[in-house]
């Protein structure tokens, strides 16, 4: 008794490529990037507003300014704290590029990044289309298109943020339209592209990783029930992202003294969104970039030392204390020294008037046992960036 594959062949509604598409694709990227681009020039969304970091994305840019200066991938809080796996590399990178063509911190280079930002936030509405034609049909792809193009709703980031939000949207939707052809075509060359994909992914925001196994799986069982070959292009295409990751991974070992995998950071984000009475949204007021208090009293500590950032947000972790705006002489003399965006305006802790401190300041729960245990594991250590 035979089993009936899955059928392979295009859906009607979703033609192979033509004029009229890629002619709807340019109108797609076009429209998209004026908007978003033109949104830009209208607010200025390019000029750093007094006390805030905001376009250029704190951590990410202060890697790349660092890069720029001769001193590695390092230092993701503006101050010289040493190497740092804090973020995945392809973004400070990609930043410290664009900061040594047009300036560190400069006016024309955050145009630069968020004009780079608009025209990818442009081209995912180009794969929203084709992932919707290939999968609930062409009139659907073509809404779900043009909402995205012309909503103000999808202008936030790409226009405000120097991070890897837009570059995220567009490759995780790049892989699920690869994966599609995977699991249609079963070429090698498309398992491959589909394993280096991976790889781009997991050098730009590692949290989409969680995904790939569901790719492959699925590429996998669909090219199964067809009865075609496919476990040795899988490995392939697993190899090569293994070999085009490895480099950053094996920087990692030499400069931590441990596998640190893809990034370190964890620890401190499950914390920022887990402290006693955290609202659950994160709160700058704990993080270092905002706040002074966060930050270490000496900007020197190993991996295994619990010194960094460990003392005070401990504390403040169990007190519930709260933060208040305040003027930092300190800081305010590191920007007007050092040129680069450093904050004025920053918190510290004060004690809430209203609200009674935790009673349990010694308890040591599952939250607090985390937080030890990225104070421990914080990859920051002096010396020059590798």
């Amino acid at each position: 008794m035979s089993v009936a594959a899955p059928e392979a062949a295009a859906k009607p509604d979703s033609p192979p490529e033509t004029t009229g598409y890629r002619n709807l694709y340019i109108l797609l990227l076009v429209c998209g990037f004026i908007l978003r681009f033109g949104f830009v020039l209208w607010k200025k969304t390019y000029i750093r507003a007094p006390g805030s970091f905001h376009p250029f994305g704190p951590e990410v840019c202060s890697i790349a300014e660092h890069i720029v200066l001769g001193q590695g991938f390092s230092s993701p809080f503006y101050q010289d704290t040493g190497p740092t796996a804090w973020v995945a590399p392809v973004y400070p990178y990609l930043a410290a590029l664009v900061f040594r063509l047009f300036g560190i911190y400069s006016v024309a280079s955050a145009i630069v990044l968020l004009g780079i930002q608009c025209i990818i936030a442009a081209a995912t509405g180009i794969a929203i289309h084709a992932l919707g034609r290939r999968t609930l049909g062409a009139q659907i792809g073509f809404f779900a298109a043009w909402i995205w193009a012309l909503s103000p709703i999808c202008f936030r980031w790409p226009v405000s943020w120097i991070w890897d939000f837009t570059a995220s949207a567009f490759l995780l939707s790049a892989a699920f339209i690869v994966t599609l052809d995977v699991a249609q075509k079963n070429t090698r060359k498309l398992w491959l592209s589909l394993g280096a994909l991976w790889a781009v992914i997991a050098l730009t925001n590692p949290a989409l990783l969680s995904v790939m196994p569901f790719t492959f799986l699925y590429a996998a069982f669909v090219n199964h029930r067809s009865f075609r070959p496919w476990f040795a292009s899988m490995a392939l295409a697993g190899v090569l992202f293994a070999a085009l990751v490895s480099p950053w991974l094996i920087r990692n070992e030499i400069v931590f003294g441990r596998l640190i995998v893809f990034r370190s950071n964890f620890w401190f984000e499950f914390h920022f969104g887990n402290y006693h009475f955290s609202n659950g949204m994160g709160y700058s007021g704990k993080h270092p970039d905002a706040n002074a208090a966060e930050f270490p009293s000496q900007n020197t500590a190993t991996p295994s030392s619990p010194s960094f950032f460990c003392s005070p947000s401990i504390s403040y972790s169990f007190s519930g204390a709260k933060f208040a705006p305040s003027h930092n002489a300190e800081r305010d003399a590191l920007r007007s020294g050092s040129g680069s965006p450093r904050f004025s305006n920053v918190l510290i802790p004060e004690e809430p008037a209203s609200q009674p401190r935790y009673q349990g300041e010694a308890r040591v729960d599952f939250l607090s046992a985390a937080h030890l245990r990225w104070h421990a594991e914080i990859p920051c250590q002096s010396g020059s960036g590798k």
